[in-house]
């Protein structure tokens, strides 16, 4: 078993390095990409970089030993970062979700009200709320210690229970529960797009049916008329255009929600019951608590078609390299 998991390990943080590090430079070099919900992404992939490269690590360690292999000041550091890397996950996907709100809810104000400069100050503002709140079992309220099925350093969950309601609210209830109703109002907006979209096209249909007992005369009028209901119509290419961005975001909110709810199942319930949950149910939550960050990528490549078309473009020209250097038409040193 535990070989197994070592091996599962590792290939997570080989997939996540590679993934999140792939969506981070096609949004760079994709100007199309370059908004502030896109923003929020590579903040959220930089996350999930830095959990795979530094915390990760740790668990192979831990898992092979049996044990914790840093002191209390090592224990210290990893929980600070975990609990930091935790709500930098879930705000930022919470963000993501308001973002897409407005782009949905007031089109009209978006831009002004959503700009990039406005984006770089919510996620500094994100990471500061982060960083202070991972501070709290510093200073004495609760502290860290080292979690066998988590093979990490967490917060304890008993020794401040005042604490522990904190962190479960902040970290999954109330951002749960505001997401929840986020794109419960999304959906609302799309199911009343839709249907508006249904009525204009019965009316067009009307309109046509009713010219063709038009003279010819007013032909022009007509033309002119099909103008107008094309320019009435171009917003909707838009709208429906945000409403599937939101879609494909609420997946990759949705993962994250879905890895995360056994482990705070499985914690909440060892905390009420003081009663230590079965080691392989550990190991099966802990998987699924860090798999989220190896998913997130791979999906959003997989449901947004430019970065898709753009992976497709590597892998393309990546293979087309490896043949003409198997062909020794090209020194792998010209490579760059």
């Amino acid at each position: 078993m535990v070989t197994l998991l070592v091996v599962v390990f590792a290939l997570m943080i080989i997939l996540t390095a590679i993934g999140n590090t792939t969506i981070c430079y096609i949004i760079y070099r994709v100007r199309r990409l370059h908004s502030p919900s896109h923003l929020f992404l590579v903040n959220l992939a930089i996350n999930d970089i830095m959990v795979g490269i530094f915390l990760l690590p740790f668990g192979i360690a831990s898992l092979i030993q049996e044990s914790s292999v840093v002191g209390k000041t090592g224990c210290d550091i990893i929980g600070y970062f975990q609990h930091a890397s935790s709500t930098v996950s879930v705000l930022t996907l919470s963000s993501v979700s308001m973002d897409r709100y407005l782009a949905i809810n007031v089109p009209l104000k978006y831009k002004g009200w959503v700009t990039k400069t406005r984006t770089i100050a919510s996620i500094v503002c994100i990471w500061l709320y982060a960083l202070i709140t991972a501070g709290f079992p510093l200073i004495g309220w609760s502290r860290y210690q080292y979690t066998p099925g988590l093979w990490l350093c967490d917060t304890d969950y008993n020794i401040a229970v005042s604490f522990t309601y904190f962190k479960l609210a902040t970290l999954y209830f109330l951002p749960l529960a505001s997401i929840i109703f986020i794109y419960i109002s999304i959906l609302r907006i799309a199911l009343r797009h839709s249907r508006q979209i249904a009525r204009e096209v019965e009316a067009l249909q009307q309109r046509e049916l009713n010219s063709a007992f038009e003279p010819e005369s007013s032909a022009g009028e007509s033309a002119i008329k099909a103008t107008g209901q094309y320019c009435v119509r171009k917003p909707h290419s838009a709208l429906r255009a945000d409403i599937k961005t939101s879609l494909t975001l609420a997946c990759i909110v949705g993962v994250l929600f879905i890895s995360w709810t056994p482990y705070m199942v499985v914690n909440i319930w060892s905390f009420h019951s003081g009663l230590e949950a079965p080691v392989v149910l550990q190991y099966v939550v802990s998987v699924l608590y860090y798999i989220n960050g190896v998913i997130n990528p791979y999906l959003y490549g997989y449901m947004n078609r430019v970065i898709k078309r753009e992976f497709k473009t590597m892998l393309q020209t990546a293979r087309t390299l490896c043949a003409r250097i198997k062909e020794k038409k090209v020194h792998p040193t010209e490579v760059t």
